[in-house]
């Protein structure tokens, strides 16, 4: 959906109205740049693996793996990745990010400039925590994209906060200004434990690496079981501990990111570009994609690839179900 370009922003809304769960993040993989958009929340990219450079009103602002923005809502921003980027964007509605943050946060005394809500005037915040602590917001970020599903709406919004109570955690030190530690001189650590960060096991990551590798395959749970040596029954139970959903869950969600690239950059036709992420049947992938953005890929595609040198326009709100997502980028 195309948007006239004198729109004005829309209303800061909760992200998702129909359960009121005030976040949502959405997993892309980018080669090519995204015109100018503006959201009417908060939104926090962070950055997984390669490098891109995000235009604000502020400027331009490059970034590569284990960097962190945050915007405020209202404010457009475009993306230009500088080599193939996979990120994680982050929607959230504002009034809750600076609730939240005011009580979680170290005071402002303790903060770089600019960082504590209280002085946040929702311009463009770089942050830089680290590629071993946005690797291990990965699955924290993931399964807030998997909770979002409509039968699980009486306890979507616990799970929802809890995850992202505990991305929140590891970005902390990346705010704390060094030259203001209290006491002894010391930075105390966070707790570390395996209720406060739970790890994910050795056999889970190495199923979920093949998943991401191999996509395109055509697996079973059984196949992925003997592939990693655990029972098809003991794997998902390792598997969901570890990110929130079952095997096939997880492949389905990973090829639904890298079908919307394949619509984005490409000229493939939609069944092949299906095919390529290993759905054979294009209206399985079609149901999929539909379960993410609430829109038909040929529908996505036409919107994706429309100009980018068109001024910021506001991105379309999708109220399906527990879905808002940026359909522009």
């Amino acid at each position: 959906m195309r948007t006239s370009s004198t729109t004005t922003p829309p209303q800061a809304l909760p992200v998702n109205a129909s359960t009121g769960v005030p976040v949502f993040a959405v997993e892309a993989l980018r080669t090519r740049p995204t015109r100018r958009t503006i959201l009417p929340h908060a939104k926090t990219v962070v950055v997984m693996s390669g490098a891109v450079e995000i235009t604000t009103p502020s400027g331009a602002h490059s970034l590569s793996a284990g960097d962190v923005l945050v915007l405020g809502a209202g404010i457009w921003c475009s993306m230009r990745p500088i080599r193939a980027v996979r990120t994680w964007t982050v929607h959230i509605d504002e009034d809750f990010l600076r609730n939240y943050s005011t009580w979680v946060l170290p005071p402002a005394a303790r903060l770089r400039p600019g960082d504590h809500p209280s002085g946040w005037d929702g311009s463009m915040r770089l942050h830089h925590p680290g590629v071993e602590a946005v690797r291990l917001m990965d699955p924290l970020l993931r399964k807030i994209s998997l909770a979002l599903e409509p039968h699980d709406c009486d306890f979507v919004r616990s799970t929802v906060v809890r995850h992202f109570a505990a991305a929140v955690e590891l970005m902390i030190p990346s705010l704390v200004d060094p030259d203001q530690v209290p006491g002894d001189g010391r930075q105390r650590e966070p707790l570390v434990g395996r209720l406060a960060s739970p790890v994910a096991r050795s056999e889970a990551r190495r199923a979920a690496d093949l998943l991401l590798t191999r996509m395109d395959e055509r697996w079973t749970v059984e196949l992925l079981a003997a592939e990693v040596s655990l029972s098809a029954s003991h794997l998902p139970r390792v598997f969901r501990d570890a990110f929130g959903s079952s095997p096939i869950r997880y492949l389905n969600e990973i090829r639904v990111t890298a079908f919307a690239r394949l619509l984005e950059e490409t000229d493939l036709a939609i069944a092949m570009a299906a095919r390529r992420v290993g759905w054979q049947d294009s209206r399985v992938a079609a149901t999929w994609f539909r379960r993410r953005y609430g829109m038909s890929p040929s529908v996505y595609r036409r919107d994706a690839q429309a100009g980018l040198d068109e001024p910021p326009v506001p991105a379309p709100r999708i109220s399906r179900g527990c879905r808002c997502v940026e359909t522009s980028e």
